[in-house]
């Protein structure tokens, strides 16, 4: 019960903190002329959601769907259709409602690993020993068994609205109606933004397969929860 207590105590200092670096940040690097209003406090909110997929692009966390430098509409454009062959406001939006119901790589971890946990112990130890992805699923049973990895659906979710936004696809209010409905959802589903960040980085795993790169997606992750001002959720 205690460590519950100061889990949530922590949860609302971090966003507390994270709101004064971002009203530090916004002040002293106003938003560069063809970029977006940055001071829409909640659609940022939303954005920072993918904080960690966000620092791993470079993207900035707090320009809504910027980059160290302002994307174009054509690069814009093209990531989404090198990475989702999203070519119009229709596929966007229809990428966007799988994800956010979990219906991409969560409901395919679910088909794959859903019984993971029914089997008998020395059948789970032998799937450890030739898989290490299981070895992973089994450090953070309770967090998969909960959630499946729904964060890495929702998460990637919340980033192409920001792009598409970005491509033209979305109009700012459209992003937002999207965006916000998605990020509260995100919010209470998890206790924790690093609840939430570790869920993300095994769906990583899941898809990528690169047991380095999951090492490197969850130093990200705790480097944002030490720098706490950036993972203002």
């Amino acid at each position: 019960m205690l460590k519950a207590l100061i889990s949530i105590l922590i949860f609302v200092v971090a966003g507390f903190l994270g709101y004064l670096y971002y009203q530090k940040h916004t002040t002293q690097n106003p938003a560069a002329p063809g970029t977006r209003d940055i001071q829409d406090k909640p659609l940022i909110w939303a954005w920072s959601l993918s904080a960690g997929l966000n620092q791993k692009n470079q993207m900035s966390h707090f320009d809504y769907g910027g980059s160290n430098r302002d994307i174009t509409t054509a690069e814009a454009k093209q990531l989404l259709l090198e990475w989702w062959d999203i070519t119009s406001k229709a596929d966007a939006e229809a990428a966007v409602g799988e994800l956010g119901q979990g219906k991409m790589h969560n409901a395919e971890f679910i088909q794959q690993y859903g019984n993971l946990f029914s089997i008998s112990q020395p059948e789970l130890e032998l799937a450890a020993r030739q898989d290490p992805f299981v070895n992973e699923l089994i450090s953070h049973k309770d967090n998969v068994v909960k959630h499946g990895i729904i964060a890495w659906d929702m998460v990637r979710a919340q980033w192409i609205i920001a792009i598409a936004y970005k491509a033209g696809y979305f109009t700012l209010d459209e992003a937002r109606q999207l965006a916000l409905p998605l990020a509260i959802k995100t919010q209470s589903t998890f206790s924790s933004w690093e609840e939430m960040a570790n869920n993300h980085a095994l769906g990583f795993y899941f898809w990528s397969q690169n047991p380095q790169q999951y090492e490197e997606t969850k130093a990200i992750a705790e480097q944002l929860l030490t720098e706490i001002g950036r993972a203002h959720v």
